[in-house]
Protein backbone atom coordinates (compact mmCIF):
# COMPACT_ATOMS: atom_id res chain seq x y z
CA UNK A 1 0.00 0.00 0.00
CA UNK A 2 2.78 2.58 0.37
CA UNK A 3 4.16 2.07 -2.61
CA UNK A 4 0.69 2.98 -4.57
CA UNK A 5 0.30 5.93 -2.14
CA UNK A 6 4.13 6.61 -3.22
CA UNK A 7 3.45 6.37 -6.78
CA UNK A 8 0.36 8.44 -6.32
CA UNK A 9 2.71 11.42 -5.04
CA UNK A 10 4.87 11.13 -8.05
CA UNK A 11 2.43 11.08 -10.47
CA UNK A 12 0.71 14.26 -8.72
CA UNK A 13 4.31 15.55 -9.07
CA UNK A 14 4.65 14.74 -12.50
CA UNK A 15 1.45 16.08 -13.37
CA UNK A 16 2.16 19.66 -11.65
CA UNK A 17 5.56 19.84 -13.22
CA UNK A 18 3.91 19.17 -16.31
CA UNK A 19 1.22 21.31 -15.49
CA UNK A 20 3.72 24.48 -15.16
CA UNK A 21 5.78 23.80 -17.82
CA UNK A 22 2.73 24.17 -19.86
CA UNK A 23 1.72 27.06 -18.43
CA UNK A 24 5.07 28.42 -18.54
CA UNK A 25 5.22 27.94 -21.84
CA UNK A 26 2.05 29.52 -22.44
CA UNK A 27 3.19 32.95 -20.81
CA UNK A 28 6.25 32.71 -22.76
CA UNK A 29 4.74 31.98 -26.42
CA UNK A 30 3.61 35.36 -26.35
CA UNK A 31 6.94 38.03 -24.83
CA UNK A 32 7.81 38.56 -28.75
CA UNK A 33 4.31 39.23 -30.11
CA UNK A 34 4.15 41.71 -27.05
CA UNK A 35 7.45 42.62 -27.46
CA UNK A 36 6.97 43.53 -30.77
CA UNK A 37 3.60 45.41 -30.23
CA UNK A 38 5.70 47.56 -27.90
CA UNK A 39 8.53 48.77 -30.07
CA UNK A 40 5.33 49.34 -33.14
CA UNK A 41 3.62 51.55 -30.76
CA UNK A 42 6.99 53.68 -29.49
CA UNK A 43 7.37 54.03 -33.46
CA UNK A 44 4.34 54.76 -34.75
CA UNK A 45 3.75 57.30 -32.25
CA UNK A 46 7.13 58.72 -33.46
CA UNK A 47 5.89 58.67 -37.40
CA UNK A 48 3.27 56.88 -37.97
CA UNK A 49 -0.11 57.96 -40.22
CA UNK A 50 -0.62 60.24 -42.91
CA UNK A 51 0.63 63.79 -43.49
CA UNK A 52 -1.51 65.21 -46.64
CA UNK A 53 0.74 68.12 -47.99
CA UNK A 54 -1.69 69.21 -50.38
CA UNK A 55 -5.71 68.26 -51.65
CA UNK A 56 -6.17 67.93 -55.35
CA UNK A 57 -9.97 68.21 -55.98
CA UNK A 58 -11.07 66.77 -58.78
CA UNK A 59 -14.14 66.56 -61.42
CA UNK A 60 -16.15 63.86 -60.77
CA UNK A 61 -15.35 62.73 -64.33
CA UNK A 62 -11.22 62.96 -63.28
CA UNK A 63 -11.89 61.93 -59.78
CA UNK A 64 -13.28 58.32 -61.02
CA UNK A 65 -10.44 58.15 -63.62
CA UNK A 66 -7.56 58.40 -60.65
CA UNK A 67 -9.35 56.39 -57.95
CA UNK A 68 -10.81 54.17 -60.34
CA UNK A 69 -7.41 53.55 -61.90
CA UNK A 70 -6.27 52.17 -58.73
CA UNK A 71 -5.82 48.41 -60.11
CA UNK A 72 -6.44 49.16 -63.55
CA UNK A 73 -3.00 49.77 -64.53
CA UNK A 74 0.01 47.25 -64.66
CA UNK A 75 1.05 45.50 -61.39
CA UNK A 76 4.22 45.93 -62.13
CA UNK A 77 4.46 49.85 -62.44
CA UNK A 78 3.02 50.25 -59.05
CA UNK A 79 3.86 54.15 -59.90
CA UNK A 80 0.65 54.54 -61.98
CA UNK A 81 -1.14 53.19 -59.33
CA UNK A 82 -3.42 56.59 -59.49
CA UNK A 83 -3.13 56.84 -63.02
CA UNK A 84 -0.29 59.12 -65.62
CA UNK A 85 -0.33 61.84 -63.99
CA UNK A 86 0.65 61.26 -60.51
CA UNK A 87 3.48 58.85 -59.08
CA UNK A 88 3.05 56.60 -56.66
CA UNK A 89 5.84 55.18 -54.25
CA UNK A 90 5.48 52.04 -51.67
CA UNK A 91 8.30 51.05 -49.64
CA UNK A 92 8.76 47.97 -47.22
CA UNK A 93 11.14 47.87 -44.53
CA UNK A 94 11.30 44.57 -42.29
CA UNK A 95 12.62 46.00 -39.55
CA UNK A 96 12.35 42.64 -37.29
CA UNK A 97 12.69 38.98 -38.21
CA UNK A 98 12.71 37.56 -41.91
CA UNK A 99 10.37 36.51 -44.73
CA UNK A 100 9.54 33.07 -43.48
CA UNK A 101 9.41 34.37 -39.49
CA UNK A 102 5.64 34.26 -38.90
CA UNK A 103 5.33 30.97 -40.88
CA UNK A 104 7.65 29.44 -38.21
CA UNK A 105 6.56 30.79 -35.12
CA UNK A 106 8.70 33.79 -35.14
CA UNK A 107 7.42 37.44 -35.31
CA UNK A 108 8.31 40.14 -38.09
CA UNK A 109 7.97 44.01 -37.86
CA UNK A 110 7.25 45.71 -40.61
CA UNK A 111 7.85 49.50 -42.01
CA UNK A 112 5.33 50.67 -44.38
CA UNK A 113 5.97 53.93 -46.33
CA UNK A 114 3.49 55.38 -49.02
CA UNK A 115 3.70 58.81 -50.75
CA UNK A 116 1.80 60.23 -53.90
CA UNK A 117 3.78 62.88 -56.29
CA UNK A 118 2.19 64.96 -59.02
CA UNK A 119 4.48 63.64 -62.13
CA UNK A 120 4.46 67.40 -63.58
CA UNK A 121 6.36 69.22 -60.65
CA UNK A 122 7.43 66.54 -58.98
CA UNK A 123 5.62 67.69 -56.05
CA UNK A 124 5.13 65.24 -52.69
CA UNK A 125 0.99 65.78 -52.24
CA UNK A 126 1.12 63.32 -49.35
CA UNK A 127 2.76 60.45 -47.38
CA UNK A 128 1.94 58.09 -44.97
CA UNK A 129 3.80 55.15 -42.37
CA UNK A 130 1.78 52.42 -41.18
CA UNK A 131 4.11 49.72 -39.09
CA UNK A 132 2.97 46.19 -38.75
CA UNK A 133 3.50 43.49 -36.99
CA UNK A 134 2.75 39.77 -38.03
CA UNK A 135 3.47 36.65 -35.79
CA UNK A 136 5.88 36.37 -32.65
CA UNK A 137 2.74 33.82 -31.26
CA UNK A 138 5.02 30.55 -30.93
CA UNK A 139 1.74 28.60 -30.90
CA UNK A 140 -0.88 29.59 -33.76
CA UNK A 141 -3.20 26.13 -32.85
CA UNK A 142 -3.68 25.59 -36.98
CA UNK A 143 -4.16 28.89 -37.56
CA UNK A 144 -2.59 31.84 -39.18
CA UNK A 145 0.19 34.07 -37.01
CA UNK A 146 -1.75 36.66 -35.29
CA UNK A 147 -1.03 40.36 -36.53
CA UNK A 148 -1.31 44.03 -35.78
CA UNK A 149 -1.38 46.99 -37.75
CA UNK A 150 -0.36 51.12 -36.58
CA UNK A 151 -2.15 53.47 -36.90
CA UNK A 152 -4.99 51.36 -36.85
CA UNK A 153 -6.98 51.90 -39.06
CA UNK A 154 -4.61 51.99 -42.22
CA UNK A 155 -5.95 55.26 -44.60
CA UNK A 156 -6.11 54.79 -48.25
CA UNK A 157 -3.64 57.40 -48.94
CA UNK A 158 -5.29 58.40 -52.48
CA UNK A 159 -8.61 59.52 -50.71
CA UNK A 160 -7.01 61.02 -48.13
CA UNK A 161 -5.60 63.53 -50.84
CA UNK A 162 -8.25 63.79 -54.04
CA UNK A 163 -11.24 65.35 -53.58
CA UNK A 164 -14.79 64.91 -55.51
CA UNK A 165 -15.51 67.67 -56.65
CA UNK A 166 -18.99 69.09 -57.99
Amino acid sequence: MRATGLQHLADISTRRRLAFGVLMVAILSGCERYALDARMELLCRKDGGVKVYETITLSPQDYDAVIGYRGGGDWKNQESYYGPNYRYVKKYDILHGTEDGPLHGRGRLTRIYSAIYRRSDDKLLGESVTYGRTGGDLFTFGMGPSGRMCPEPDWDLGLTIFRRGR
